[in-house]
């Protein structure tokens, strides 16, 4: 017999089914929590938070809203942790004792956070911000401090907010800056300092000249995570180009990791894609070492990323920089890059699939769809994503249209691609459910790795294995390679 818990008591939220009583009992263990109670409170039509109801002793006790998540982060998936938290004298209960959730308040002024740390708007450009926070996250109040994340943000919502306040400055606004600047003051300032004619403009004061994107300097780099001391751990971009995938990752391993992510030329406007891996590897390295400016450095890519990552980390090999760690995540078979197909309805179905959505889901028969110019077909596609609610409600078309073309070089790039070899180790890190005719990982990269391939084995299918419960064993089994590398390189020192 399996225990699988109440029925009532699991509800789904951005595609996790969650038990909301394991919650509680994690609440509950804390030393100066009574009760806990946790509910998945409506935000909008479509969109739902959760929300932690705590009582035990005074709330000064307890603590801030981010030491409770902290919290709950050593016991729990990010995902399992509420946005914001409540703290009550006592929980309402029911004449049997139970929890009465119908009585408990609303979230609002009443968040721990809300009450402790708000600190309200007090210019134009952050009341203008503050209120486009609030729509897309539907949320009735929204202090200058609050982070973004903490908040219930994630990364696609995080595209379509930087992608309207694009349209709102016109400016060319950096897909990343919301990694970089997650709150309204930290992102009131840097549009201050970095875009000051968009936000003149933009609050009424003048009428100053866009300044052309081409004109900035443009990076790869996104600072995913700042960690507490040890070297970074450079991610590369999967085929959709962006590094939105690696954020609950970088959660999952831990605060003391720093990572930096590296995105694909062309996900902003005015941008031309790159074609070619050679290329966007050594860009990326000139990037990284801006970062690091010597070895030993440590890559990791998922997908088309680990193509990348390994092209990179062959680069530097041959100017004798020392690369401790290569890992590649399920990386694009390097035998089978030129059959990769690259027609366009091809990569249509593929671009529907990265999105999260299958052929099950063309509601229009293929021929049809066919029939129809580019912007149909990805107006389709849109429509489809929102009705499946794998992107919010008010995703635009120009964002989509950008993310195709990006996909489309990659595409391409890949297909073009031809690996020469590496005179390190690789840590392979393969998701278990594969095409019964894909050829087995270890064997292609054993040809290309002159020190030899360590593989492990993740549970899930390539896209899975970025989603719980997988995404634990994926988290801890890079840990463990990284910590053996740490080890070694320890060692090596001390000899």
């Amino acid at each position: 017999l399996e225990y699988v818990g109440r029925a009532d008591q699991q509800v789904k939220i951005r595609g996790f089914r969650i038990e909301l009583g394991d919650i509680e009992a994690a609440l509950r263990e804390h030393p100066l929590i009574r009760e806990s109670a946790v509910v998945a409170h409506q935000e909008n039509v479509s969109e739902k938070r959760l929300v932690g109801y705590v009582a035990g002793l005074l709330t000064d006790d307890i603590g801030e809203a981010e030491e409770l998540r902290n919290y709950l982060r050593e016991k729990l998936p990010e995902y399992m942790v509420p946005a914001s938290f409540i703290v009550l004298p006592e929980l309402p209960l029911t004449t049997n004792g139970k929890v009465d959730r119908k009585r408990l308040p609303a979230p609002g002024q009443a968040d721990l956070e809300r009450r402790k740390n708000y600190v309200a708007p007090h210019e134009p450009l952050q009341h203008l911000l503050a209120a486009m926070w609030k729509e897309n996250l539907g949320l009735i109040e929204i202090g200058i401090e609050d982070d973004f994340f903490s908040l219930g943000g994630d990364s696609i919502r995080g595209a379509i907010f930087i992608n309207q306040l694009r349209e709102k400055l016109g400016e060319a606004l950096p897909v990343a800056t919301i990694f970089k600047t997650s709150t309204i003051e930290r992102l009131g300032e840097y549009l201050k300092q970095e875009y000051g004619a968009g936000v003149s403009r933009l609050v009424g004061r003048s009428s100053a000249q866009i300044v052309n994107e081409n004109q900035k300097d443009w990076s790869p780099l996104v600072k995913i995570q700042d960690g507490e001391g040890r070297s970074p751990l450079f991610v590369v971009h999967p085929v959709g180009g962006n590094v939105f995938c690696y954020f609950n990752l970088a959660r999952q391993l831990g605060p003391e990791y720093t990572i930096y992510g590296l995105q694909a030329r062309g996900l902003d406007y005015g941008q031309t894609a790159q074609t070619r891996i050679e290329e966007m590897a050594a860009t990326y390295i000139d990037a990284v070492r801006s970062i690091q400016p010597a070895g030993p450095y440590q890559l990791t890519g998922w997908s088309m990323g680990g193509l990348i990552a390994f092209e990179m980390a062959r680069q530097l090999s041959l100017h004798r920089d020392e690369i401790s760690f290569l890992g590649l995540i399920d990386p694009t078979d390097p035998t089978a890059t030129d059959a990769l197909a690259d027609d366009h309805f091809s990569l249509l179905v593929y671009f529907a699939n990265d999105l999260g959505l299958t052929l099950d889901h063309l509601t229009r028969p293929l021929d049809e769809l066919m029939q129809l110019d580019v912007d149909d077909q990805l107006t389709h596609l849109l429509e489809l994503a929102k009705s499946a609610k794998i992107v919010p409600d008010d995703s635009s078309l120009p964002y989509l249209r950008r993310l195709f073309y990006v996909f489309q070089s990659n595409v391409r790039a890949v297909k073009t691609y031809r690996p020469s070899v590496y005179p390190g180790e690789i840590a392979l890190l393969t998701a278990q459910e594969r095409p019964t005719s894909a050829p087995e990982p270890e064997r292609s990269w054993s040809a290309l790795a002159l020190g030899g391939v360590e593989t492990r084995s993740i549970p899930g299918n390539h896209y899975s294995i970025f989603r719980p419960p997988h995404l634990q064993t994926l988290a801890e089994e890079l840990k463990a390679c990284l910590a053996r590398e740490s080890i070694t390189l320890q060692a090596l020192a001390n000899a």
